[in-house]
């Protein structure tokens, strides 16, 4: 395993979170993290290297896991969530519903209830000349 300079902070602090998680001391991680590259290869042995690549790893492991739990649940809260003001906004609109269902079976009953008529005529209205009345006829 090599360390290139670009990302070499980067990985010694990845390692220093896995070691910390495995429960290595913190003084020895300060240990590590103070070998500069050059000595780094040579300093820590293969042991140390597999165990390095085994926290990792699982570090990694623990991380997808977490996301894929993260992305499986945050959905479904929202739907919980959600659900109580659906059922609201449905029980609305159904109420709303059966009192336009039911007002028009009135207007329908109305309708046919009435007995339709011409119209009268309208009335004529002339002036008596005489009294200044007006006369309906």
């Amino acid at each position: 395993m090599t360390m290139s300079p670009d990302n070499y902070d980067e990985d010694i602090e990845d390692w220093k979170a896995a070691f910390m998680t495995a429960g290595a001391a913190l003084d020895e991680i300060d240990r590590i993290s103070d070998i500069d590259n050059n000595d780094m290869e040579t300093s820590v042995n293969k042991d140390e290297m597999d165990k390095i690549l085994t926290i990792k790893k699982l570090v990694r492991f623990y991380m997808d896991v977490t996301l894929d739990n993260l992305t499986d649940i945050i959905p479904k809260v929202i739907i919980e969530f959600m659900s109580p003001l659906e059922k609201l906004k449905r029980e609305e609109t159904r109420k709303i519903y059966d009192a336009t269902k039911e007002a028009l079976k009135h207007i329908n009953e109305i309708v046919s209830n009435t007995r339709q008529t011409n119209i009268p005529p309208p009335l004529q209205i002339k002036e008596d000349k005489k009294n200044k009345h007006k006369k309906v006829k």
